[in-house]
């Protein structure tokens, strides 16, 4: 029966070999397999600000400044987005009506058939 230190052991050794036979590409990945998430590949001049999802308030402020900032949002914008609405919602009205118009039979053209 194998205790846990020599099959640690074990498993250095074969990790070491595979290191020293691979090329320096696949040494690499080897390396970098080792790392944990988010930090796998070095950047310089890029600084990450992180906070834990535990430490963050998702729905903080959702009803007491969310809902007055996009009514006032809404009211800011009105005065440009109306007037296009109305004239699309008009034009189309009108296409209807005259596409029904044309479309109907002209009833003067059957007084005369019996």
């Amino acid at each position: 029966m194998k205790s846990y230190g020599e099959s640690n052991v074990k498993k250095n050794r074969r990790f070491s070999c595979i290191c020293a036979v691979s090329d320096q590409i696949t040494l690499e990945i080897l390396v970098n397999m080792g790392k944990y998430f988010g930090n796998l590949a070095k950047i310089n001049g890029i600084v990450f600000f992180r906070l834990s999802p535990y430490e963050q308030k998702t729905f903080k402020g959702i009803i007491s400044e969310g809902v007055p900032n996009t009514i006032r949002r809404i009211q800011g914008n009105i005065f440009r987005i109306a007037p296009f609405f109305m004239f699309s919602y008009l034009l189309v009205s009108w296409a209807n009506e005259k596409n029904h118009a044309l479309s109907r039979k002209n009833p003067k053209d059957y007084e005369n058939d019996t």
